[in-house]
Parts: C-alpha cells; sequence; structure tokens
C-alpha cells in the first residue's frame, strides 16, 4: 500500500511539472511571438517616417486585399492613426546644428530636450536603437540625407 501512495505521489509530481512546463513553454512563445510583432510594426512605422523626411504620411484609405496581418501599410488604415502616434524628427546639418525641428506630434519632450536628444543619438553609433526616458521606452532611428546631414526620428513605443 505505501508503494503506491508513493507511485501516486510521483506521478503527481511529475504531472504537475509537466502542465506547468507546457505553459511556461506556451507562455514564453506568445511573448516572444507578440514581442517581434510589436518591433517589426515600429520598424515599420520608423522608417514610413523617414521616408517621409520626418513626418508621418498622410492618410490614404487602404486598396490593400490582403489581410491586416499581412498589410505593409497597416498603419495607413485610418486618419486618426497619425495623430495616436507620439513622435518627434529632427534634421541636423553637417556641423550637427538642427536645422529643423518637428514636436507637433509629442509632449514629452521640450524643444532644448529633443535637441540635446538628436545630437546625443547623430553622434551615436547605433542607426536604430531603443532608450528610455522617465519611465517610458523610446525608439529611434538615425538616417544620413542625400544633401548631408543626418535625419533623427525618435517615436514612443511604450505601448
Amino acid at each position: 500500500m505505501d508503494m503506491i501512495h508513493r507511485l501516486r505521489r510521483k506521478f503527481l509530481i511529475l504531472a504537475f511539472a509537466a502542465v506547468i512546463l507546457i505553459l511556461a513553454g506556451a507562455l514564453g512563445l506568445i511573448n516572444g511571438i507578440t514581442y517581434m510583432k510589436m518591433r517589426a510594426e515600429v520598424n515599420t512605422l520608423l522608417s514610413a517616417i523617414v521616408q517621409n523626411d520626418g513626418i508621418m504620411p498622410s492618410h490614404h484609405p487602404g486598396t490593400s486585399t490582403e489581410s491586416w496581418l499581412g498589410d505593409s501599410e497597416w498603419y495607413n488604415d485610418t486618419p486618426e492613426f497619425a495623430h495616436q502616434t507620439r513622435y518627434f524628427s529632427a534634421v541636423l546639418d553637417n556641423g550637427n546644428k538642427v536645422s529643423r525641428l518637428n514636436l507637433s506630434n509629442i509632449a514629452a519632450f521640450d524643444e532644448r530636450q529633443a535637441q540635446e536628444i538628436a545630437r546625443s543619438l547623430a553622434d551615436g553609433s547605433q542607426t536604430r536603437g531603443l532608450f528610455k526616458n522617465n519611465r517610458a521606452s523610446y525608439c529611434f532611428s538615425v538616417t544620413d540625407r542625400a544633401g548631408g546631414g543626418k535625419l533623427v526620428v525618435v517615436m514612443d513605443c511604450t505601448r
């Protein structure tokens, strides 16, 4: 009888461990996929702003017949999306002086802070990345301009 109780106990412990392992694996997989999708969306949006010279592209209703999963212009589906995205852009000349600053879509930074951040990112070695400021996460892109200088786009990606 004692052996049956030990076997039952071992079985329950193994079953419990297997369930925990399966749940942890599933949650890890879901979180990993969600993170990769979020990063892809952020990079798509940053690229769209960079290609439009530091300004969110204007709304053009989608003509794609694909689902939203494969739609490369998912961000262009509603006219309100441009107003929901929090970002700023700065154009720096070859002397690292800010020649144009667009702060109309962000409230977290004033002009001085945005200029300091833009200069710091333009001087850095990374062309894309992430930084934190006051409990918020910001993604950035630094791009060389054809006429010289750099375009720096910083977008709030906290959500």
